[in-house]
């Protein structure tokens, strides 16, 4: 797909493309189709969406700014010069941004920071190296890692729905999934540049500890804000280790999704409603647009923040927090004009982590393990949010009926 441009000879509208009568002009095409996205059995039908979830809002059809969540993190991760602020002054500072994300989580399950403490010269340098991977390399070339889709924890490379089990409604996407551990990350890196890229892998590995920093800051502010007694808190936050990022960091992922331009973006999608099934997403995307999400039922297009990053609760936080905190649905639409590009850091709590309500009291989800969910996510495609329903625990209304 990186080799794809808006002026790229081989694009016919999708629509004409799916009317042709003639089998040898489809199968030309398909030709084409094959050595862009490289995949063994490309067929432009499988891109395009059923109806009900095809976007209705363009990817630069921008809602309110004025309603988005956007917090300024900064009483978290500066320190002020000596004098500048008393701590008291700060503590109240620090206050009062957690009271804003909690509020964000619960009413939106989603919000954008600013101040986050990710310096702006490393996003530049991840992008330009992700840009490169996508754009530069020969599809031969990314190849080499492609994901296995039949794996548990499926790493590596993905084009459409090559390195997926997806047979339909397949995404307009290509993406790069990297595990956060340095040494793990290496192994691709070497497996797709002969001299293994020194810069990229020393980029990576900076992007994600500055990600896994932020992430697990955000953790503890919005478990903070659970109420919760000392021993729980205490148990929630025993991984926290050596400087900042916490051995739930060592189980995370960095995830780099490109979107090229599309034909027909209004029948297709770059991905389909979800929501993440990790404790948080930290996203930065570019200033393209792309991103939405639906809030009350209706969805909305999210304008890109220069310098701020996306904050998305994931499902596992949502059982943690029994619902208090919400995990957002969301999705990823294209444009017929420029690709997109997002970088993701997923944090994951270790695979034998017990995942159900921290308040032992009325717990509405069943327990589970981070494993059990991760391969349920990958054996089930998300619809929404149809996985984390799985695990819901029915009252007793609700199991007469179904006995009923």
């Amino acid at each position: 797909m990186g080799a794809l441009a808006q002026d790229n000879p081989i694009w016919p509208s999708l629509a004409s493309f799916l009317s042709l009568p003639s089998a040898s002009s489809r199968s030309a095409l398909n030709a084409a189709f094959a050595a862009l996205l490289q995949t063994s059995a490309p067929n432009l039908k499988d891109y395009v969406w059923t109806e009900r979830e095809r976007p209705l809002i363009a990817h630069n059809q921008f809602g309110d700014d004025e309603m988005i969540p956007v917090i300024d993190m900064g009483a978290f991760t500066f320190v002020p010069a000596d004098g500048a602020m008393s701590a008291l002054e700060r503590q109240k500072a620090q206050r009062s941004v957690a009271t804003q994300m909690a509020k964000a989580s619960q009413e939106w399950g989603f919000f954008q920071v600013t101040n986050h403490g990710v310096p702006e010269d490393l996003i530049k340098e991840m992008e330009r190296h992700a840009r490169d991977f996508f754009e530069l390399l020969k599809p031969e070339e990314k190849r080499r890692i492609l994901r296995d889709g039949n794996a548990g924890k499926p790493m590596g490379y993905a084009c459409g729905g090559a390195g997926t089990r997806l047979k339909s409604d397949i995404p307009w996407i290509e993406s790069l999934h990297l595990p956060s551990m340095a040494e793990e990350m290496d192994g691709y890196a070497w497996k797709v540049w002969q001299d293994g890229n020194k810069d990229f892998r020393r980029v990576v590995k900076e992007f994600s500890r500055a990600m896994g920093r932020v992430s697990m800051k955000l953790i503890e502010v919005l478990v903070g804000e659970l109420a919760l007694g000392q021993k729980e808190k205490d148990g929630m936050m025993r991984c926290k280790v050596e400087d900042g990022v916490g051995s739930w960091s060592s189980n995370s992922v960095v995830r780099f999704n490109y979107y090229p331009p599309c034909p027909q973006p209004a029948l297709t999608l770059g991905l389909g409603a979800h929501s993440d099934p990790h404790l948080l997403t930290l996203l930065h995307q570019d200033l393209v647009g792309g991103l939405q999400i639906c809030k009350d039922g209706l969805w909305m297009a999210i304008r890109p923040k220069p310098n701020a990053l996306v904050v998305n609760i994931g499902d596992a936080l949502q059982v943690w927090s029994n619902d208090v905190y919400k995990s957002v649905e969301h999705r990823a639409v294209c444009n017929s004009v420029k690709p997109r590009l997002s970088m993701g850091f997923f944090l994951n709590p270790l695979d034998e982590t017990i995942i159900t309500p921290l308040k032992s009291s009325s717990p509405l989800y069943k327990p589970f393990t981070w494993k059990e969910y991760r391969e349920c996510m990958y054996a089930h495609r998300p619809r929404g949010k149809s996985n984390l329903l799985q695990f819901k625990l029915l009252n007793d209304q609700q199991n007469k009926s179904n006995i009923m």
